[in-house]
């Protein structure tokens, strides 16, 4: 197949079509808006269809696809405006800070062994890791005191 517009000709291209686009791909250049009417051709030189861009709400050309559609361009959402405190408890789940035997962990992990110690009456173990998770709690409050809103 090939199409013809704006006086010029492309061989070897493919038509891809749905509800509400159309894709061509194969042997097409990079080029400004495309504004003419494109002709699709057999190979055998016979007429297919009519392509008339200004019937689709964007156009996306490249070097081997032009897209024709009239799906709105995607829009990147706003970013999520977190409360400080919301902030702390991100940092408490996600961010390993505390060195408890020779691994890093977050402060929620080092809350589920202080309640397990606890629950055992391991106190020496318990006593250490609410002295840990103390200063953990201490340093994300410093990064984000109540009163500042943070982007994510």
């Amino acid at each position: 197949m090939y199409i013809t517009t704006d006086n010029s000709r492309y061989d070897g291209v493919r038509i891809y079509s749905t509800a509400s686009s159309v894709r061509i791909t194969g042997g097409v250049p990079l080029c400004p808006e495309i504004t003419d009417v494109i002709h699709l051709f057999g190979d055998n030189d016979f007429p297919l269809c009519d392509i008339d861009p200004g019937d689709y709400l964007r156009q996306e050309i490249s070097v081997g696809s032009w897209l024709f559609t009239n799906t709105p361009k995607p829009v990147q959402p706003e970013p999520q405006v977190l409360s400080p405190r919301e902030r702390r408890e991100q940092a408490y789940e996600t961010e390993p800070m505390i060195e408890y035997e020779g691994e890093e962990i977050t402060v929620d992990e080092a809350n589920k062994l202080f309640l397990q110690y606890s629950a055992e009456g391991n106190t020496q173990k318990y006593m250490d890791l609410q002295i840990l998770i103390g200063r953990a709690k201490a340093d994300v409050r410093a990064r984000f005191p109540d009163g500042e809103e943070t982007a994510e």
